[in-house]
């Protein structure tokens, strides 16, 4: 027995030798300073801290609480460069990070109960996967050669991703939203040259693409009730033709000057009707050419005497035989105004 006792004796001995108090430091070692802080009326503040070096001097496990609440653990390789830190603050946040040279890997609790998983490597490198507290998550990604994806889904049902090239910017996106709808997108940095697809959740189809020297648009729609529309506009989407089939097989062509106003239209019905209409720079039609089903020709030409006559708001009248135009439910196509329900509102018999 006293040989075992002498062996523990050695032990602690040893130990003491090796971790003297140049080793193991806390709050003892610094009592002193903090004494003179106080009579100096400087502030003092009250943290602990506890500090676990090697043989060598270097310290390999930090640990702090400071006065705010928060925890920290540190760990140090054998050079005493950080590698492992755990945190964990007064309100309900915690971290846990590794990290070695340019790269790192972080774990974030955020106090709103926000998570994310951090992943950086080399030259800004890296994935990021974040979850809010309201259901959101998201995924962002980051290449050497400086591309980027990310992926956002929320709680709703909306989703998107989008993927950046780094040698042009140019950027693809894909959306979808909470009621059905979906949409394609191809767009340079600064979105003046864009390309989308979409599908509305009522049925409706487009394609639009925007650019050109003068970054014209041009659209292509498709309803669910068979319509049909192609379109080329301005920057501001005025002017430009537009081409409409409408469900029962009828097209039209109409063509609008810059600032919008109505050009010229044509008009082809199933049943063999054939109409060209012209308008003035007012868009007010002054010339008309039919061919009737049977293949009769007839050619109106409105009155400028009757149709520029002042009305009491100050607009032309219209001739008293000529019936007024409904505003077309679906698009305009210009000075015909047609639509399913107006085809036979041509003023085609103005001089009948």
């Amino acid at each position: 027995m006293e040989r075992v006792l002498l062996y523990a004796v050695a032990i602690v001995l040893g130990g003491l030798l090796v971790f003297d108090g140049d080793h193991l430091r806390g709050n003892a070692d610094t009592d002193a300073s903090r004494q003179q802080e106080r009579h100096s009326g400087r502030e003092v503040i009250e943290e602990s801290s506890a500090i676990l070096a090697d043989a060598s001097g270097l310290s390999r496990i930090e640990s702090r609480l400071t006065k705010d609440g928060t925890a920290e653990l540190v760990l140090n390789d054998r050079f005493g460069e950080p590698v492992i830190r755990l945190a964990a603050g007064a309100e309900d946040s915690g971290e846990i990070r590794i990290a070695r040279g340019s790269r790192s890997a972080s774990l974030l609790l955020q106090p709103d109960g926000g998570l994310s998983l951090s992943l950086n490597g080399p030259a800004e490198t890296g994935v990021v996967v974040a979850a809010t507290a309201r259901g959101d998550v998201s995924l962002h990604l980051k290449s050497i050669d400086g591309g980027k994806g990310q992926i956002f889904v929320s709680r709703n049902g909306e989703t998107e991703m989008s993927i950046t090239s780094r040698s042009n910017g140019m950027e693809a996106l894909m959306r979808t939203d909470a009621a059905g709808g979906a949409e394609l997108a191809i767009q340079d940095p600064t979105r003046k040259r864009r390309t989308s697809l979409a599908m509305l959740p009522e049925g409706e189809t487009g394609l639009s693409i925007r650019g050109g020297g003068r970054d014209s648009q041009l659209s292509l729609k498709l309803f669910e009730d068979g319509l049909g529309e192609i379109a080329i506009r301005g920057p501001e989407g005025e002017g430009g033709p537009h081409m409409l089939r409408l469900p029962d097989g009828t097209a039209a062509v109409s063509a609008r000057r810059s600032d919008g106003t109505p050009g010229a239209s044509l008009v082809c019905t199933p049943t063999g009707d054939s109409a060209l209409s012209m308008a003035d720079r007012e868009g007010v039609p002054r010339a008309m050419l039919r061919l009737t089903e049977d293949g009769r020709p007839e050619l109106a030409v409105p009155d400028p005497a009757v149709q520029d006559r002042p009305s009491p708001d100050g607009k032309p009248e219209r001739p008293k035989n000529s019936p007024k135009r409904r505003r077309p439910a679906k698009p305009d196509i210009g000075i015909l105004g047609i639509s399913e329900t107006d085809w036979y509102h041509l003023p085609i018999d103005w001089h009948r």
